[in-house]
């Protein structure tokens, strides 16, 4: 092969950024994990915000406290019965 080869982006995706097929599966796992944990902290925070009665802006219920009240009551319901 000449020495001005370059591979297609097409054909070869991974080799063009020298990137892996194992290594792009090492990054998305950690994408993955990093979300989750950022939604775990969510959740261990508005769970905070419940038991305390903490409101940034008193009597207003944001769509986000809602949504959790929600699925909070779901789940509840669900492991009572």
């Amino acid at each position: 092969m000449p020495d001005n080869y370059k591979p297609s982006l097409i054909r070869r995706p991974f080799h063009y950024f020298n990137f892996s097929i194992r290594e792009c599966i090492k990054i998305g796992l950690k994408f993955i994990v990093v979300i989750a944990w950022l939604g775990i902290f969510l959740l261990a925070l508005l769970e905070v915000k419940r038991y305390y009665n903490i409101d940034v802006i008193p009597g207003y219920n944001s769509s986000v406290d809602n949504a959790y009240g929600a699925a909070r009551g779901t789940l509840s319901g669900f492991f009572r019965s």
